[in-house]
């Protein structure tokens, strides 16, 4: 068995004590891998999966880095719409295993491929691959039976928020064709500040708590409820994926 962990929607700020939505996202973080260094043991994957900051600036994901850095060997990195590419790149770009315009990663563990999605674009809330990426992700796809599991940082269906669900990914369908009949067997996204799970192009779909704030579901207005941090355990267990929601007390 091998074991990854997801962390999503940081929303960290340039200032170690400085507030997202009023809560403490720094605090909540250090907790949180506390958590994964005390009570999980040895991971073989730490997945990051966008909205690294809620301050654009080049010392908050420097200061990131170096947070994470126990695990900067097993480290995979994608950015959401709070994020700059060129800065996740500076900070990370050892960590990206593509040479492509987005930032992508694709790495083997466990009997499967673990692909990285970048739905980051500039300015927007909203995600969208784009048809260069659709098309790389299709010839990827093509290259091996290997069962795939996906990351991304916007989801491909609805969680039943309003709110959230306007800013669904763009192309959507043109990724359900891409995936259909493809060895895609699971995606696992973030955005939403809420944990779901659906279907998708016939492979699962979870979305992942925020380690900084949650949206509280089928919300009629936007909002935030300073929840405890939490992050999600995928472990891999020959053609088993098995997965959980951590939330800290």
């Amino acid at each position: 068995m091998v074991r990854i962990v997801q962390l999503t929607d940081l929303h960290l700020t340039s200032s170690p004590d400085g507030r997202s939505w009023r809560a403490d996202v720094w605090g909540n973080l250090l907790r949180a891998l506390d958590h994964v260094r005390g009570e999980l043991g040895t991971i073989d994957r730490l997945v990051l999966t966008g909205d690294l900051a809620n301050q654009r600036r080049p010392e908050t994901y420097a200061r990131l880095r170096a947070a994470v850095g126990d695990w900067i060997d097993q480290i995979l990195v994608l950015p959401g719409n709070h994020d700059s590419r060129p800065m996740v790149r500076a900070a990370f770009g050892d960590r990206l295993t593509t040479a492509s315009s987005t930032l992508n990663f694709v790495d083997s563990l466990g009997g499967f491929r673990l692909i990285g999605l970048d739905t980051l674009r500039p300015w927007r809330v909203h995600g969208r691959l784009g048809k260069g990426q659709l098309d790389w992700l299709e010839r990827e796809l093509r290259r091996t039976e290997t069962p795939a599991i996906l990351f991304m940082h916007h989801p491909p269906l609805r969680v039943g928020t309003w709110w959230l669900d306007k800013d669904l990914l763009r192309d959507h369908e043109e990724l359900r064709r891409t995936v259909e009949r493809s060895p895609v067997r699971a995606f696992f996204c973030g955005h939403v500040h809420q944990e779901s799970r659906g279907r998708f192009g016939g492979a699962d779909v979870w979305t992942t708590p925020s380690t900084a704030y949650q949206f509280p579901p089928h919300a009629l207005l936007p909002g935030s409820i300073r929840t405890p941090p939490a992050f999600r355990v995928i472990d891999l267990d020959g053609e088993r994926i098995d997965t959980r929601v951590v939330r800290l007390t």
